[in-house]
């Protein structure tokens, strides 16, 4: 009989310990709080920052001056940009004091044209700058491709093309008249 009473004991316990799961509220899931997007809904855009801008705080020039100057350091990523004309545009405005970013997505910003690669891309590589310091040029490479027409204009990227394009065309020329000399040099 001790049995029996034992078992029916266990039994309430049981059921008691069911019926106080059952009045227990739940745990609610915690919501995911709502993250903001530093650059929403401008995705693909080109955006211009003045380091020599005097309105813009010392510390934040500093800060993306010093950030950009280490990208441009480490030579694999600046090997990265000086393979486009467009890249080696930007890396020459950089000295003088206007940088160049574009949006991969909507919450960070990338130094340089368009391209692929957020998905790998290095600390370094990526920025948050206030859109209070910089100006939108638009989007890069939407139909109308406006922010590419006005980082092109801003930072006359026809005359840097031909610039370059005449700085190649020197240097054969130096090459060749290097050649002629040494041919004559070695004439004599």
């Amino acid at each position: 009989m001790s049995d029996l009473q034992t078992l029916q004991q266990q039994i309430a316990a049981l059921q008691q310990q069911i019926q106080d799961m059952k009045t227990t509220s739940k745990v609610k899931k915690a919501r995911p709080e709502k993250v903001v997007k530093s650059y929403a809904g401008l995705n693909g855009h080109y955006f211009s920052f003045d380091s020599n801008d005097e309105n813009i705080p010392a510390e934040i020039r500093e800060g993306v001056s010093t950030q950009v100057a280490e990208l441009l350091a480490t030579s694999e990523l600046c090997a990265k940009l000086e393979k486009s004309q467009l890249g080696r545009a930007l890396i020459v405005e950089q000295k003088k004091g206007m940088m160049y970013f574009w949006t991969p997505n909507q919450e960070t910003l990338m130094f340089g044209p368009v391209m692929a690669g957020i998905k790998n891309s290095k600390d370094v590589e990526l920025f948050h700058i206030d859109l209070k310091y910089m100006t939108d040029l638009g989007h890069a490479f939407d139909t109308e491709k406006l922010g590419r027409l006005e980082l092109d204009r801003r930072i006359k990227f026809d005359e840097f093309v031909a610039l370059e394009k005449a700085v190649n065309e020197l240097s054969k020329l130096q090459e060749k008249s290097a050649e002629i000399s040494a041919k004559t040099k070695a004439q004599k």
